[in-house]
């Protein structure tokens, strides 16, 4: 339990900071969109 509040608490935090270092499977595909938009520039997007 202790395990799954931290991969929350860790997925709170990388979606703060446009972390894409998690898998696209822990992210949902909206959030990933948001995040490549984000750290690639909408030059990219």
């Amino acid at each position: 339990e202790n395990i799954r509040k931290h991969r929350e608490y860790a997925l709170e935090q990388a979606l703060e900071q446009d972390d894409t270092s998690l898998s696209e499977d822990e992210l949902d595909e909206k959030d990933v969109k948001a995040i490549r938009a984000k750290s690639l520039g909408s030059s990219s997007a």
